[in-house]
């Protein structure tokens, strides 16, 4: 399955904001963007951060796949979180691939039963407006990858949550 947007819409994909500012996603040039900041002072469950994503509403049945998104924070007014969400469920039962440029962080977690947990995190944020971010997901059965650029960045083993579908997250 590939989606480059290309066609100029977003059909299949379905938004969820979860604080109490709205996003505004749109496609343009062949991008999904999403342009407003959505952080709030309700936007934290413990440390971690509400935001908005959107997730691709047929994938829903997805076990064993390779997701790769080819991302890009368009402004320091904009540099909170951004990253993927798979085997997603629904929105209390996801696994997450964020980064931060504020804080600076990479962290992968899941959301189980609406309760956050972290799988791995380390001090790789990124940095600069405009800068791509080539984020590859893979998983089969139990065992999670997470590549960035390339690189490999973490490699877990969690079996909480065996099936579900993709989304993009800010």
């Amino acid at each position: 399955v590939s989606n480059n947007f290309d066609d100029g819409d977003a059909l299949g994909w379905k938004v969820v904001d979860q604080t109490d500012k709205a996003s505004n996603w749109i496609v343009s040039t062949g991008e999904y963007r999403q342009q407003n900041r959505v952080q709030s002072v309700n936007g934290y469950v413990e440390s971690y951060h509400l935001g908005s994503y959107a997730f691709w509403e047929a994938g829903t049945s997805l076990k064993d796949y390779r997701f790769s998104v080819e991302a890009t924070y368009l402004s320091t007014s904009l540099a909170d979180d951004i990253g993927v969400m798979f085997r997603y469920q629904d929105a209390n039962n996801y696994y997450r691939f964020s980064m931060n440029s504020r804080t600076g962080f990479s962290r992968l977690e899941k959301r189980t039963g609406g309760i956050f947990s972290t799988l791995a995190v380390n001090s790789r944020g990124y940095n600069s407006p405009n800068q791509l971010l080539a984020i590859t997901i893979e998983v089969n059965g139990p065992d999670i990858l997470v590549f960035l650029n390339g690189d490999p960045l973490f490699a877990v083993t969690d079996s909480s949550l065996a099936i579900g579908t993709v989304a993009l997250y800010t």
